[in-house]
């Protein structure tokens, strides 16, 4: 459903859907297998010292045409310090969803 004070668009959950995933995930120490996972903008600043993400499971949802299976593929994290008088760090991690997921008007693409 809509979250208040995000930036989802009107239209996005307007119904009050919701689509959890129940998606189990191990954080490895391998560095990622692929070149192109550490060139993931969202992970920072391209370092290539990204670590490997890898699904446990296959996460399931129940939609209105029954039980539905969701294709998840590994990713990469990243850690970077932001602040060092503070000692604060960004965490940050992603997931491919080659095949996406809808349940009524919540979509992940």
């Amino acid at each position: 459903g809509r979250i208040p004070g995000t930036a989802m668009p009107p239209e996005w959950a307007a119904s009050g859907a919701k689509l959890a995933l129940p998606l189990e995930v191990e954080f490895c120490k391998e560095a990622c297998a692929e070149y192109s996972m550490n060139k993931e903008r969202l992970l920072g600043d391209g370092k290539p010292n990204f670590r490997a993400v890898e699904p446990l499971n296959e996460p399931t949802f129940v939609s209105a045409q029954g039980v539905k299976r969701v294709e998840v593929t590994p990713g990469a994290y990243g850690c970077e310090l932001q602040r060092s008088e503070s000692q604060q760090y960004s965490f940050r991690f992603f997931l491919d969803f080659p095949d996406g997921a809808v349940r009524n008007d919540v979509e992940l693409p």
